[in-house]
Protein backbone atom coordinates (compact mmCIF):
# COMPACT_ATOMS: atom_id res chain seq x y z
CA UNK A 1 0.00 0.00 0.00
CA UNK A 2 2.92 2.34 1.12
CA UNK A 3 4.50 1.54 -2.20
CA UNK A 4 1.13 1.97 -4.50
CA UNK A 5 0.83 5.44 -2.63
CA UNK A 6 4.30 6.67 -3.06
CA UNK A 7 3.84 5.83 -6.75
CA UNK A 8 0.67 7.19 -7.65
CA UNK A 9 0.39 10.20 -4.97
CA UNK A 10 -2.20 10.47 -2.73
CA UNK A 11 -6.46 10.38 -3.67
CA UNK A 12 -6.30 13.90 -3.97
CA UNK A 13 -6.51 17.46 -6.41
CA UNK A 14 -3.10 19.17 -5.41
CA UNK A 15 -3.86 22.59 -4.01
CA UNK A 16 -1.91 25.61 -6.00
CA UNK A 17 -0.51 27.84 -3.22
CA UNK A 18 -0.03 31.56 -4.19
CA UNK A 19 2.42 33.76 -2.83
CA UNK A 20 0.38 36.14 0.00
CA UNK A 21 2.04 39.54 -1.79
CA UNK A 22 0.38 38.30 -5.38
CA UNK A 23 -3.06 37.90 -3.89
CA UNK A 24 -2.72 41.43 -2.44
CA UNK A 25 -1.77 42.67 -5.67
CA UNK A 26 -4.42 41.28 -7.49
CA UNK A 27 -6.53 43.69 -5.98
CA UNK A 28 -4.96 46.06 -8.24
CA UNK A 29 -5.67 44.97 -11.28
CA UNK A 30 -9.32 44.65 -13.19
CA UNK A 31 -11.16 47.35 -15.40
CA UNK A 32 -11.92 49.32 -12.45
CA UNK A 33 -8.67 49.32 -10.57
CA UNK A 34 -6.70 49.89 -13.90
CA UNK A 35 -9.40 52.96 -14.38
CA UNK A 36 -8.44 54.35 -11.16
CA UNK A 37 -4.87 54.11 -12.05
CA UNK A 38 -5.30 55.97 -15.17
CA UNK A 39 -7.21 58.69 -13.28
CA UNK A 40 -4.32 59.00 -10.92
CA UNK A 41 -2.32 59.31 -13.88
CA UNK A 42 -3.85 62.11 -15.32
CA UNK A 43 -4.42 63.36 -12.14
CA UNK A 44 -1.02 63.83 -11.20
CA UNK A 45 -0.66 65.40 -14.89
CA UNK A 46 -3.00 68.02 -14.23
CA UNK A 47 -1.17 68.67 -10.32
CA UNK A 48 -4.58 67.55 -8.85
CA UNK A 49 -2.50 66.08 -5.60
CA UNK A 50 -5.79 65.39 -3.46
CA UNK A 51 -7.57 63.76 -6.09
CA UNK A 52 -4.22 61.58 -6.54
CA UNK A 53 -4.10 60.77 -2.46
CA UNK A 54 -7.90 60.51 -2.49
CA UNK A 55 -8.05 57.72 -5.11
CA UNK A 56 -4.93 55.94 -4.15
CA UNK A 57 -5.90 56.02 -0.67
CA UNK A 58 -9.30 54.39 -1.49
CA UNK A 59 -7.25 51.82 -3.58
CA UNK A 60 -5.27 50.48 -1.19
CA UNK A 61 -7.78 50.62 1.80
CA UNK A 62 -9.88 48.49 -0.67
CA UNK A 63 -7.18 46.04 -1.39
CA UNK A 64 -6.46 45.81 2.17
CA UNK A 65 -10.09 45.12 2.87
CA UNK A 66 -10.51 42.66 -0.09
CA UNK A 67 -7.32 40.79 0.86
CA UNK A 68 -8.21 40.41 4.65
CA UNK A 69 -11.96 38.96 3.52
CA UNK A 70 -9.97 36.41 0.58
CA UNK A 71 -7.80 35.22 3.44
CA UNK A 72 -10.91 34.65 5.91
CA UNK A 73 -12.63 33.08 3.16
CA UNK A 74 -9.38 30.92 2.60
CA UNK A 75 -9.19 29.66 5.82
CA UNK A 76 -13.15 28.73 6.30
CA UNK A 77 -12.92 26.39 3.37
CA UNK A 78 -9.99 24.83 4.35
CA UNK A 79 -11.27 24.30 7.85
CA UNK A 80 -14.44 22.80 5.81
CA UNK A 81 -12.27 20.53 3.81
CA UNK A 82 -11.07 19.40 7.48
CA UNK A 83 -14.18 18.45 8.78
CA UNK A 84 -15.74 17.20 5.74
CA UNK A 85 -13.40 14.15 5.21
CA UNK A 86 -14.69 11.04 3.12
CA UNK A 87 -13.48 7.71 4.52
CA UNK A 88 -13.81 4.59 2.55
CA UNK A 89 -14.36 1.26 3.39
CA UNK A 90 -11.41 -0.90 1.99
CA UNK A 91 -9.82 -4.00 2.32
CA UNK A 92 -6.03 -4.34 3.41
CA UNK A 93 -3.99 -6.68 5.32
CA UNK A 94 -7.02 -8.90 4.73
CA UNK A 95 -9.40 -7.30 6.42
CA UNK A 96 -12.06 -4.75 6.57
CA UNK A 97 -11.24 -1.27 7.35
CA UNK A 98 -11.99 2.52 7.19
CA UNK A 99 -9.96 5.27 5.70
CA UNK A 100 -9.75 8.33 4.64
CA UNK A 101 -10.70 8.52 1.12
CA UNK A 102 -7.31 10.81 0.41
CA UNK A 103 -5.70 7.35 1.57
CA UNK A 104 -7.10 4.94 -1.51
CA UNK A 105 -4.63 4.13 -3.89
CA UNK A 106 -4.81 2.37 -7.34
CA UNK A 107 -5.79 -1.17 -6.86
CA UNK A 108 -7.60 -1.13 -3.50
CA UNK A 109 -10.56 -3.11 -3.14
CA UNK A 110 -13.61 -1.28 -1.83
CA UNK A 111 -16.68 -1.65 -0.24
CA UNK A 112 -19.71 0.61 -1.87
CA UNK A 113 -23.10 0.71 -0.13
CA UNK A 114 -26.20 2.49 -0.79
CA UNK A 115 -25.66 6.43 -0.29
CA UNK A 116 -21.93 6.07 -0.61
CA UNK A 117 -20.25 9.11 -2.01
CA UNK A 118 -17.46 7.55 -5.07
CA UNK A 119 -14.41 9.03 -4.03
CA UNK A 120 -12.32 7.39 -7.01
CA UNK A 121 -12.52 5.69 -9.81
CA UNK A 122 -13.38 1.95 -9.76
CA UNK A 123 -14.16 -1.53 -11.70
CA UNK A 124 -16.79 -3.46 -10.20
CA UNK A 125 -15.88 -6.83 -8.89
CA UNK A 126 -18.40 -8.65 -7.41
CA UNK A 127 -22.50 -7.38 -6.44
CA UNK A 128 -24.62 -4.64 -8.45
CA UNK A 129 -25.43 -0.83 -7.60
CA UNK A 130 -27.18 1.44 -9.23
CA UNK A 131 -25.63 5.13 -9.29
CA UNK A 132 -26.27 8.50 -9.60
CA UNK A 133 -24.07 9.73 -12.25
CA UNK A 134 -26.26 13.33 -12.46
CA UNK A 135 -23.04 15.71 -11.37
CA UNK A 136 -20.94 14.07 -14.21
CA UNK A 137 -23.57 13.58 -16.99
CA UNK A 138 -26.65 16.43 -16.47
CA UNK A 139 -28.68 13.07 -16.47
CA UNK A 140 -30.93 12.30 -13.93
CA UNK A 141 -31.43 8.68 -14.69
CA UNK A 142 -30.23 5.97 -12.36
CA UNK A 143 -27.70 3.75 -14.18
CA UNK A 144 -27.54 -0.04 -13.43
CA UNK A 145 -24.07 -1.12 -12.87
CA UNK A 146 -22.68 -5.25 -12.62
CA UNK A 147 -19.76 -7.06 -12.39
CA UNK A 148 -17.25 -5.61 -14.50
CA UNK A 149 -19.01 -1.91 -15.28
CA UNK A 150 -17.07 1.00 -14.13
CA UNK A 151 -18.09 3.33 -10.50
CA UNK A 152 -16.97 7.04 -11.54
CA UNK A 153 -15.74 9.89 -8.94
CA UNK A 154 -18.22 11.72 -8.33
CA UNK A 155 -21.84 9.67 -8.79
CA UNK A 156 -23.20 8.41 -5.87
CA UNK A 157 -24.69 5.33 -5.12
CA UNK A 158 -28.28 4.94 -4.41
CA UNK A 159 -29.24 1.56 -4.40
CA UNK A 160 -26.78 -2.08 -3.75
CA UNK A 161 -23.88 -3.31 -2.84
CA UNK A 162 -20.41 -4.17 -4.44
CA UNK A 163 -17.10 -4.60 -3.98
CA UNK A 164 -14.79 -2.76 -6.30
CA UNK A 165 -11.18 -2.26 -7.31
CA UNK A 166 -9.87 1.68 -7.42
CA UNK A 167 -8.83 1.93 -10.86
CA UNK A 168 -7.96 5.68 -11.64
CA UNK A 169 -5.97 8.11 -9.48
CA UNK A 170 -7.15 11.56 -8.66
CA UNK A 171 -4.20 13.19 -8.08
Amino acid sequence: MKQRQTTYGLNEVAEKKQLLILLFLKHFWGLTAIMLEITIVLSLLLQKYIDVYLIGGLMLFNAIIGFIQESKAAKTVQALKQSLQVLVRVLRNSKWQQVLASQLVLGDIIRVRTGDFMTADAKIIDGEAGADQSALTGESMLISKKEGDMLFSGSVIKNGECNAVVTVNRG
